[in-house]
């Protein structure tokens, strides 16, 4: 009877473990942005944002400004 009341025990401690670990929600990495350096694009060209913004449409963020 002790048996198998242990076993039950570890049991649901395994599936409440097991519940925590995979139910997190993914995450992004971190990412550092350093200022006074030039960025460059996809395609190495240097971006020129003055006075820029950036905006969020769907799952994607779009920098802007203008090009002096």
């Amino acid at each position: 009877m002790l048996r198998r009341t242990l076993a039950c025990v570890l049991a649901a401690t395994v599936a409440v473990l097991a519940l925590l670990v995979a139910g997190s929600p993914a995450q992004a990495a971190p990412v550092t942005v350093t200022n006074a350096t030039q960025f460059t694009d996809a395609t190495g060209a240097v971006v020129h944002a003055h006075g820029g913004g950036v905006i969020k449409v769907g799952s994607y963020f779009y920098w802007f400004g203008e090009n002096r």
